[in-house]
């Protein structure tokens, strides 16, 4: 995503979760979140966030993540206690504004 900076984390969790900033989470904080076992759409914004989340986006590495194609992300869902197999997925680009 463009115009975003160096290693932020750009993580999207459902529902009703917005933790963009999951690096500025103190560790006992990210650890109870991820506990919780949200849904994760992951987008090619830092290297840091495919690393530390590995061994959930398998079997796609770090390296095709961080190559993800513009609007793409990585998305890990969760249903009955269980990550369904991680899948690829184009999203929708942010609306345009409206000209008043």
């Amino acid at each position: 995503m463009e115009g975003c900076g160096g290693d932020q984390p750009q993580v999207s969790r459902s529902p009703h979760m917005d933790v963009s900033q999951l690096g500025a989470y103190a560790e006992e904080r990210r650890v109870i979140i991820e506990s919780a076992l949200p849904h994760y759409s992951l987008y090619p914004i830092s290297k840091k966030t495919f690393q530390e989340l590995k061994e959930e986006i398998a079997p796609y590495a770090v390296e095709d993540a961080m190559n993800l194609k513009r609007w793409h992300g990585i998305n890990v869902i969760r249903s009955g206690g269980e990550a369904v197999h991680p899948f690829i997925a184009k999203m929708s680009p942010p609306p345009l504004p409206l000209d008043l």
